[in-house]
């Protein structure tokens, strides 16, 4: 088709013109490949263009039916946009739910420093008393608040600081446009860049890991996905009055 920002209906594009001859094409190729739209949670619009305030549903899994014989239930989530224009998306494709998990500890919080300490005082400090194992347990417990409370006074309070470098940076760079910056300008500038790389780089690991994606080097996506054609005639007549467009 040679476009890939093409959508399947009208209702996928805002502030943008809806082309019905690639929508009809991406809809044939769908339907001709027997394939499954998945249904999407989150956010509706997957792309979002400030200029122009565009936002379009551009980012879909589709799958063929031998996946959805082992997944059933299968669906996606479009999570909010950060420093990209497009939102990350997350295959579901279990349907078992165990509830939330006892305790997650993100890789990112083993970058700082600080967390190393918080570990050696909370286990400095405990006291335990009866049989090994309960004092190992309650051992557990204790510093799994330590974390959470190291957590909340400081990664959440990191967020607040990064909103305040991201309006700096903005402040420093809308002054650039009407005069030339001083030299003291453009260091602050440039120390809050890496900064804001930083906390973008540790979101990234946070989003992986939650994701739960398997990747097979580091920072590169397992690109082994589906490729086979195969029968999808359960699924196929959901999507047939896409080709009206």
């Amino acid at each position: 088709m040679g476009d890939f920002n093409v959508v399947r209906r009208p209702d996928e594009r805002i502030n943008s013109e809806f082309c019905a001859r690639s929508a009809n094409e991406f809809n044939k190729f769908i339907l001709n490949g027997e394939l499954t739209d998945l249904k999407m949670g989150g956010q509706k619009f997957t792309y979002f263009k400030t200029l122009g305030g565009k936002l379009s549903k551009l980012d879909r899994f589709l799958v063929c039916s031998n996946f959805l014989s082992v997944y059933p239930l299968a669906s996606s989530f479009a999570m909010n946009r950060d420093l990209s224009d497009h939102s990350p998306i997350i295959l579901r494709a279990r349907n078992e739910d165990f509830g939330p998990p006892p305790f997650k500890l993100l890789n990112s919080w083993l970058l700082n420093d600080k967390l190393d300490g918080v570990i050696k005082e909370a286990c400095s400090v405990f006291r335990g008393y009866g049989t090994p194992d309960i004092i190992f347990l309650n051992k557990l417990k204790h510093l799994k608040l330590a974390i959470r409370n190291w957590k909340i006074n400081t990664i959440d309070k990191e967020l607040k600081e990064v909103d305040e470098w991201k309006k700096r940076i903005a402040e420093i760079e809308m002054g650039a446009e009407s005069r030339p910056l001083t030299i003291n300008e453009m260091k602050e500038r440039s120390i809050l860049g890496v900064k804001v790389d930083d906390h973008a780089r540790r979101l990234a690991m946070n989003l992986k890991q939650r994701a739960k994606l398997k990747w097979e080097i580091d920072g590169d996506e397992n690109t082994r996905f589906f490729h086979n054609y195969v029968n999808n005639r359960n699924r196929k007549n959901h999507d047939k009055w896409c080709l009206e467009y």
